[in-house]
Parts: C-alpha cells; sequence; structure tokens
C-alpha cells in the first residue's frame, strides 16, 4: 500500500478520505499505510481506487496479508462476505 501510495504521489489522509466519498476515516487511511491494520476487501478497495491502482494487482497481496498478519480481522465463516473460492482467488 506504502508503494501504491507513493506512486500516486503521497496525497494526504484527507484527500483520500474525499476521493473515497467519505467512506474510509482518517483512521482507517493511516492504520491502512503504516501497516498496522489489514482491513477487509471493500476498504482495501476503496483505498486503491482513490490512489487510482488496480485492484486485480493488489488483491492477491492483500490475501496473502491477511492470512499472515497478526493485525487481521479474523476470518468470518466459510463463504461469509465473499465470493471468492477458499484459495483467495476469482
Amino acid at each position: 500500500m506504502r508503494g501504491l501510495h507513493l506512486s500516486a504521489a503521497r496525497p494526504d489522509a484527507t484527500l483520500i478520505r474525499e476521493r473515497t466519498d467519505n467512506t474510509l476515516s482518517v483512521e482507517d487511511i493511516t492504520g491502512m499505510l503504516n501497516g498496522t491494520r489489514v482491513p477487509d476487501w471493500d476498504q482495501v478497495d476503496h483505498l486503491v481506487g482513490a490512489l487510482h491502482g488496480q485492484a486485480d494487482t493488489i488483491r492477491p497481496l492483500w490475501t496473502a496479508a491477511r492470512t499472515t498478519s497478526p493485525n487481521a480481522a479474523p476470518p468470518g465463516p466459510p463463504g461469509f462476505g465473499s465470493s471468492l473460492p477458499a484459495d483467495g482467488f476469482g
């Protein structure tokens, strides 16, 4: 996420929040950019869009981070909140 942020000319969290139509808070954004939080895919997708990135490039990285990070929220029940197969790729 930091690389994507850098390639987007490092917009501040307030501008990113505006680009997401206020769907993300400044705290959400800074947590994601600092690597202190691994949020659900919807939040990451909003951030990627605000930074003009490509979600299909980022999603495998997010999946890997989600399965290895102690900061990631515990996964929901199988099939909950995702239409992806168990391997995380669609």
